[in-house]
């Protein structure tokens, strides 16, 4: 074997081993680099505008400053308030009265069953009497997950530094992050450009034109809950933002079994309410704001973002709700084109 061969061999396993220490080194950074992307590309239509007038470091950092306001006040109402509705939410649901009226009722549902569905009667009755361990284990999940999201406060400040320090660079030195992207890319200068083009467009649709809608209708749903009497109205509001991305049904999911709560607890008036405030607000304000935000960008299949959304939270956890839909959109956009390739090698 020639000198020349032991060297190639050589470097070969220096930089095989360099990039897996590398990747071990920022493997905890990693899924916080991917937030900063992804949110990189949703503010950067306002860090071009600011370019016309700034340079690129200030328009980036003026950005950034946009972007933490647009997410760090929401995100502390909303956690502090969900975190004190769920404890809310736990104490009720404990409750000895609670939960005897909760298995009543489902021996009382059993009973009416069991002469048209044999066995309801036996069913419904042993779920009675495991409805306190359930209650129990669920509702103590649901709040100690709250809580352990917010007693890890030193490891969230350094990941919220990583994350806004990536953010600015992404979006001061975007362009250079491309050409390097696109030096090392084995696709053709053309394919890459249109890959990363393809990846822009599906992530800002899928943000902008479906989470971006699900948000505002759980925030509505929040204010209607809250309007017409229903507890805990920003619990429900972050649940109702998850349901507005089923296709088809959306925010139904919550505000149907809401109104059916009201009208069979004789709060008839606010039952009706709460219904039109449902069809006439909540359930118009996807066709009212999905042409001005999504306008001509690609479109996606509402069961594919809901899919990448709960796959995402499922393999990333919450970050996913983010990283999901950005894993889809760079599958699409080289999807895009290995499809005229094919066609092409065909006719040839």
């Amino acid at each position: 074997m020639d000198h020349t061969h032991i060297r190639a061999y050589f470097l070969a396993a220096v930089t095989t081993l360099l990039a897996i220490l590398t990747v071990y080194m920022l493997g905890p950074f990693l899924v916080t680099v991917g937030l900063a992307a992804v949110f990189a590309i949703i503010f950067s239509p306002i860090s071009r505008r600011l370019e016309k007038r700034l340079p690129r470091g200030p328009a980036a950092f003026l950005t950034l400053l946009v972007a933490m306001a647009c997410l760090a006040i929401p995100l502390i109402f909303l956690g502090t308030q969900l975190f004190r509705e769920a404890q809310d939410l736990y104490s009720l649901a404990t409750q000895p009265n609670s939960i005897a009226h909760a298995q009543q009722a489902l021996i009382t549902l059993g009973d009416r069953l069991d002469t048209k569905i044999p066995g309801a009667h036996a069913y419904f009755t042993g779920l009675s009497s495991r409805l306190n361990v359930y209650v129990h284990q669920s509702a103590g999940m649901a709040v100690g997950y709250i809580g352990t999201i917010f007693s890890r406060t030193l490891s969230f400040i350094l990941h919220l530094f990583v994350f806004l320090m990536t953010m600015y660079y992404f979006l001061k030195e975007g362009p250079r992050v491309k050409q390097g992207l696109e030096r090392f890319s084995p696709l053709s200068k053309t394919e890459t450009a249109q890959l990363f083009d393809r990846i822009v467009r599906t992530t800002s649709s899928i943000m902008s034109g479906t989470i971006l809608i699900a948000i505002v209708q759980g925030v509505l749903t929040a204010i209607g809950f809250g309007l017409f009497g229903i507890s805990n109205p920003v619990l429900w509001g972050a649940i109702a933002i998850f349901a507005a991305l089923v296709p088809g049904i959306g925010v139904a999911l919550v505000v149907a079994p809401a109104v059916l709560f009201l009208l069979f607890t004789g709060h008839v008036g606010s039952g009706i309410g709460l219904a039109l405030f449902g069809v006439l607000v909540i359930g118009t304000i996807d066709n009212l704001l999905k042409p001005f935000v999504l306008g001509s960008r690609a479109s996606i299949h509402p069961l594919l973002i809901l899919l990448s959304v709960l796959g995402g939270i499922s393999f990333f956890g919450a970050p996913g709700i983010f990283l999901g839909p950005l894993v889809i959109s760079i599958l699409l956009g080289l999807l895009s084109l290995y499809a005229p390739s094919q066609r092409e090698a065909s006719e040839a």
